[in-house]
Formats: C-alpha cells, structure tokens, sequence
C-alpha cells in the first residue's frame, strides 16, 4: 500500500513542477509572473519533501525499511 500512495501523491506534484518549469519559460520578461511560479515550485518542493518524510515515517513505524 505504500507504493500505490507514494505514487498517487508523488505523481501529481512532478507533474506540477515539470510544467511550472515550462511555465516559467513562456513567461520570460515577465519578472511578477516569473515570481509566482518561483513561488509555486518552492511550494510544490517543500510539498514533495513533507510527503517523503510522511512516507519516510510511516514506512519507519512498520518497519518496512
């Protein structure tokens, strides 16, 4: 079950990130634009690594490491 729900919440967030990536190209020259999506990554990244640990955590209290 631990993969199903890391995949299930990892897969969204990559996406995300990918296409912020794109995003931040097409809004070249556009510094407040350009700002929101830096924004938006730092969120999503720190939403990827609140993920892992939960993960991280859990696989820890089953003993699944």
């Amino acid at each position: 079950i631990t993969a199903t729900v890391s995949h299930e919440m990892r897969t969204p967030i990559n996406a995300i990130m990918t296409q912020l990536d794109s995003l931040d190209e097409l809004l070249q020259g556009n510094r407040g634009a350009q700002k929101m999506t830096r924004i938006i990554k730092n969120s999503s990244q720190l939403l990827l690594y609140l993920v892992n640990d939960m993960l991280d955590v859990y696989m820890l209290k089953n003993k699944k490491f």
